[in-house]
């Protein structure tokens, strides 16, 4: 099923945000007890206006810490997606608030996501849930989701949200602020870099997602990166138990056995049987990825599989039960940020273009059904191009990358350096996705664990000018240096 992992997978003309007028009223934070830290004050509005003629309506949410002075700028976070909502029960901003002590942070739930109005949501059936289908079937799903929206899809993207974090920031009167954004997010924060936000006075862009981009080939390219460092700790160094290296060479080998005995598990609320081979496992494994500290904890899921298969398929059902509930709720929204690649017309990858192999009918997939949902042909301009001029960052830019990011792969983030001079890099070799947010837990591989350990500790020494320290290291110069 072509979006089971696409929730892991994962316009340069803008109007003027300020022909737009903003209304803010107070309203009761979502939040539980638990989401905060006990000395944070939270304090959420309603913000509504109307855009072509669409009436929105989000949420708002300002969380102080006891200790921040009256003269230290906040921080906008900006979330990533297509989907995530910060403003939520259960929404996670106290890693967020963690990074940047002392200071307010704010944050919005982005158009269309839940705690948001309108929401461009399907209904589906239940064998959207099936393991497999027929080209025919997953178009008539995609077709008939499409064709179910109402709304301006174009009118959800990115130049767009950008546009209303600079409609909160001057609705909620502050004069200026920090920027921390990831993932889908950076796409917004670069088009306020490129628009000089006046409120901006400084940007930490944590895994690039390059504006215009899907990026099939990038993403392969990382997936071999990854799956290659697990190889490498789990079965050349031997951080897998001599139960496992006795037995399998190597990650394929290992992942072999599934093709004889299939892992087999239900899923979702309708307990559809899904069959797991050696590729659908090498694509699970790959999707450790999505977290900064997969590879560390790729070679605990061999051993754990190897020491219990039945208490480890439990947790490989939950993962992809996420996945899949994510992509449901939010299809119109990853569909509609997608699709509008002029990528999606290049060729598709091939079996054997890649070390380890992957599900190549996934890959012409992807390109058929996203034709299939933008049917008009939209295309968003590539942020990068040939004919881009390079300029000067006018604020500091602090840019994070994991080295074997499969969402938002380092290619991206390096694609930066032909239209910016003056940014601030750091690449962590060993890491996947979300690098500022790092890791507390025990990983064996002692270089994996600094990395993870130096992701949050360059964001408050770049928030708070002080020193990288021993996390210098991770430091890349431009392209041009």
């Amino acid at each position: 099923m072509i979006w089971r992992y696409i929730a892991l997978c994962t316009l340069l003309v803008t109007p003027a945000w300020a022909d737009i007028s903003v209304k803010l009223t107070d309203a009761k934070c979502p939040y539980s007890k638990n989401d905060l830290p006990s000395d944070t004050a939270a304090t959420c509005s309603t913000m509504a206006w109307q855009d072509a003629s669409i009436d929105f309506q989000t949420t708002v949410a300002v969380l102080t810490p006891a200790n921040t002075t009256a003269d230290t700028a906040p921080i906008v976070y900006i979330p990533g997606g297509p989907g995530d909502a910060p403003v939520n029960k259960g929404g996670d901003v106290a890693s967020i608030l963690s990074l940047f002590p002392g200071r307010t942070l704010i944050t919005l739930n982005p158009r269309g996501v839940k705690g948001a109005a309108p929401r461009p949501k399907c209904e589906f059936t239940d064998d959207f849930w099936d393991e497999d289908h027929s080209s025919e079937r997953e178009t008539k799903i995609v077709a008939d989701c499409r064709d179910s929206v109402t709304l301006n899809l174009e009118r959800f993207d990115a130049p767009h949200l950008a546009q209303d974090v600079s409609r909160m920031i001057e609705a909620l009167g502050i004069k200026r602020a920090g920027v921390f954004a990831i993932s889908y997010g950076t796409e917004s924060a670069l088009h306020l870099l490129t628009e000089k936000a006046p409120w901006m006075d400084m940007a930490i862009l944590d895994s690039v997602s390059l504006p215009g981009v899907i990026g099939s080939f990038e993403r392969l390219e990382a997936r071999d990166r990854f799956l290659a460092v697990i190889d490498r700790l789990c079965f050349t160094e031997k951080q897998c138990p001599s139960s496992v290296t006795s037995q399998y060479e190597d990650l394929l080998d290992w992942t072999a056995q599934f093709d004889s005995a299939p892992l087999e598990i239900d899923l979702g609320p309708h307990k559809k049987e899904w069959s797991l081979d050696s590729k659908d496992m090498l694509e699970f494994v790959a999707s450790l990825a999505s977290y900064p500290d997969g590879a560390g904890y790729g070679p605990l899921l061999i051993e754990a599989f190897e020491a219990s298969q039945k208490s480890t398929a439990v947790w490989i059902k939950s993962e992809l039960e996420n996945g899949v509930k994510y992509a449901s709720e939010n299809f119109a929204l990853l569909y509609g940020a997608f699709s509008d690649s002029d990528e999606r017309n290049l060729p598709t990858p091939k079996a054997g273009d890649t070390r380890y192999p992957f599900k190549v009918d996934d890959q012409e997939a992807f390109a058929r059904l996203f034709r299939v949902w933008n049917k008009d042909n939209r295309t968003e301009k590539r942020f990068i191009r040939a004919d881009t001029q390079k300029r000067p960052v006018h604020i500091p830019v602090l840019v994070l990358s994991g080295g074997v990011d499969t969402l938002t792969p380092l290619k991206w983030a390096t694609e930066l350096d032909r239209r910016f001079s003056g940014l601030t890099r750091f690449v962590f070799p060993h890491l996947g996705h979300a690098v500022a947010f790092g890791k507390d837990a025990d990983v064996k591989d002692k270089e994996v664990a600094k990395q993870l350990n130096c992701g949050p500790k360059v964001v408050r020494a770049f928030a708070s000018g002080k020193s990288y320290n021993d996390c210098e290291r991770y430091m890349r110069k431009a392209l041009d240096d």
